[in-house]
């Protein structure tokens, strides 16, 4: 099985301070990508995970692989762990963590049409997240644009 990826440098410069915290200085490469290819997030859905970092990052991510996706994929175990779970010691901790992170993810967003197999998670093409969003949002009156204005 073939595995690839890409290093993206995701800052340019990142100092600690005493009493400051962390500063970190977004790279030009990474803001120009995700400018280019952002897809917008459900407040709601972010809101009711906004307790697990993991469910917080596997929404943004299938959110994100969602908007691209033109057939059905699998994503392998072994992928996923790397690109989410260096924390883990075992391989199975890393994937009950996730699938519960998935299920969390999916009780929020219905239409996520996605699965949990034997040899990876299985994506299929769905609705992004947001339009649930957008319709609630023109079921009470307001649009993105009307409050624009």
């Amino acid at each position: 099985m073939e595995e690839c990826g890409r290093n993206i440098v995701l800052a340019d410069k990142w100092v600690t301070q005493p009493g400051r915290g962390l500063q970190i200085r977004l790279g030009e490469r990474f803001y120009s990508m995700i400018r280019s290819g952002f897809v917008p997030l459900d407040a709601a859905v972010v809101d009711g995970l906004r307790r697990s970092p993991l469910s917080l990052d596997t929404y943004a991510w299938l959110t994100y692989r969602v908007a691209r996706l033109k057939e059905d994929t699998t994503i392998p175990w072994r992928s996923l762990e790397r690109q989410f779970g260096a924390q883990y010691r075992l391989s199975r901790q890393f994937r009950w963590k996730f699938r519960r992170s998935i299920d969390e993810g999916k009780r929020l967003w219905d239409g996520a049409d996605v699965e949990p197999r034997e040899r990876g998670l299985l994506i299929r093409p769905c609705a992004p997240s947001v339009l649930s969003w957008l319709e609630r949002s023109a079921s009470i009156g307001r649009t993105p644009l009307a409050n624009s204005a």
